[in-house]
């Protein structure tokens, strides 16, 4: 059968034998389901019966009114849905409050220790937790990055909550360390591993750590690394450097992926 209608005319059509309940596997060569005979014969009907009519649109009855659903739940949505609908509802019967986003989730606070004052206070940001600052000459740790973080990394926070930072300000040395890099090779195609070698750098003392941004939100630690970029592009490649003094610094190259 197929049933189909416009804002003049409703018309529904069966096919089938009369004697009985039987498969139409076979007719005129193939099988009938409800978008063949049936389809064809409503289409041939609706032409000869709506031929001299002007079409005209639906006009939006009385009783309904819009909402905005969660797309998981398909319940009225909360603010802390993260996917949402347009959904057209009897105005007496729209669905109840989601009660899978009935309140906030839950954040996980990230590692801080390490990171410039500025990097940590956008890393909680991203989070929608903010970043209480505070100053203090930390032994071992260079000026400006952070040496201490409460509540601790994996502690998980409503959004909006307050994160502790201490932001060293240690005495340099002289001498800032010097961050340098290669890159084989050097015009890379996407897809393509690309070796990253920090062999060069130097410092006063020594360089007990190495931290390296790819530009599309990977980041590995070591001397000599390897990236992969995923797609064409341009990326921002930054390493990292931090000598025995606790001095951080950075030095930055473009890649352009083909």
């Amino acid at each position: 059968w197929f049933v189909g209608y416009t804002p003049d005319l409703v018309t529904a059509v069966w096919v089938g034998y009369p004697e009985g309940r039987r498969e139409m596997d076979d007719v005129d060569g193939r099988p009938v389901t409800g978008g063949s005979i049936p389809a064809e014969i409503w289409a041939s009907f609706m032409r000869a019966a709506l031929g001299d009519s002007e079409a005209v649109d639906f006009e939006r009855p009385e009783g309904l009114r819009n909402a905005s659903v969660c797309a998981e739940t398909g319940q009225i949505a909360t603010e802390w849905c993260t996917e949402t609908l347009r959904g057209l509802f009897l105005s007496g019967a729209t669905p109840a409050p989601c009660a899978t986003h009935a309140g906030p989730e839950t954040v996980v606070v990230p590692e801080l220790i390490g990171l410039t004052k500025e990097r940590a206070v956008a890393e909680l940001a991203a989070l929608d937790l903010t970043a209480q600052l505070s100053e203090e000459e930390v032994r071992g740790v260079a000026a400006g990055i952070v040496a201490r973080q409460d509540p601790v990394t994996g502690t998980e926070l409503e959004p909006g909550s307050a994160v502790r930072v201490t932001v060293s300000t240690g005495v340099r040395p002289p001498q800032q360390p010097r961050a340098v890099f290669s890159v084989s090779p050097a015009e890379p195609l996407a897809g393509q591993p690309v070796s990253f070698d920090a062999a060069g750098s130097s410092a006063t003392g020594q360089i007990v750590r190495f931290v390296w941004e790819f530009g599309d939100g990977a980041s590995a630690e070591g001397v000599q690394t390897t990236h992969t970029f995923t797609a064409p592009g341009d990326y921002d490649v930054i390493l990292w450097v931090t000598d025995t003094f606790g001095q951080t610094t950075s030095s930055a190259r473009r890649i352009v992926a083909r």
